[in-house]
């Protein structure tokens, strides 16, 4: 792990001389927007590959920065999942490392659901979001207007969506190493199990990034608030790219290849009337 004292208060740095993630705490005071970068490894002095994130959210945000344990789990495990909390405490328990150990009687944080757990799970940190895994596995955020706003948590009134950003960049740090298979992974566990964006139904990017290559990830709640629509482009490894709250992609070839294209979405899209 890179470390750099002296910014400590502004900066926080998780990464190695071939990866770098950046989340950004606390840079710009007053402020409600979280702004996302991604530079590939030709646009950057040493050949990393980088990904920030300012993350501005409002109200009590916690500024906690987690580091998960990797673990084993026996077959036919559970994985819980738990719900889109980003004020202090976002999280109570320790199913997550000792960092969200109860205290002052907080009680334990209930999931909202399971899906069925991996034997093993790989080592990561985390904030509101995850950050980077112990693959070089790297996130950022931003979150974007949608065209859809159907997504509900299950658990509220009509809910029936059970995926916010914030658990599937858990879920993808904890299972997979590269970009790729995270997108993947990403997109397919949304539209299985239904994605609900924050601030009522908002739309989200991620800057999702390996020591090789990075991607703009965009998703939203489907018109029925029980799957999810989902799209990424790669950039280029000679490029830098911003994400500022809006989605950014403008062009998607429908029927590439996964294993080489440079956009990947899902194979049936749904169409906006």
């Amino acid at each position: 792990m890179l470390k750099n004292e002296e910014r400590a208060h502004h900066l926080v740095m998780v990464g190695s001389t071939g990866s770098l993630a950046f989340a950004l705490l606390l840079w710009v005071q007053q402020s409600d927007a979280c702004t996302a970068y991604l530079a590939g490894k030709a646009a950057t002095a040493d050949g990393s590959v980088m990904v920030s994130h300012s993350d501005d959210g409002g109200g009590a945000s916690d500024p906690r920065l987690a580091r998960i344990p990797a673990a084993d789990y026996p077959a036919g495990s559970l994985r819980p999942i738990w719900p889109d909390l980003e004020d202090y405490p976002r999280f109570v328990g320790t199913a997550r490392g000792p960092t969200y150990a109860p205290i002052l009687g907080q009680s334990d944080t209930k999931p909202i659901g399971f899906i069925p757990q991996v034997a093993h799970t790989h080592a990561y940190f985390e904030s509101n979001y995850a950050i980077a895994n112990e693959c070089h596995l790297m996130f950022g955020e931003s979150t974007a207007s949608a065209v859809f706003i159907a997504g509900i948590a299950r658990g509220l009134p009509g809910g029936e969506a059970l995926f916010s950003v914030n658990e599937l960049t858990r879920v993808a740090a904890e299972r997979t190493c590269s970009a790729r298979e995270a997108i993947t992974l990403m997109g397919s566990l949304a539209e299985q199990y239904g994605y609900y964006g924050a601030d009522g139904g908002a739309g989200e990017v991620l800057m999702v990034a390996d020591r090789e290559e990075g991607f703009v990830f965009h998703i939203l709640a489907d018109p029925a608030g029980k799957s999810a629509i989902w799209v990424a482009q790669r950039v280029p490894d000679d490029h830098v790219t911003v994400v500022a709250n809006m989605f950014t992609i403008r062009e998607v070839a429908m029927f590439t290849i996964l294993a080489a294209a440079p956009t990947l979405h899902q194979p049936h899209p749904a169409q906006p009337a």
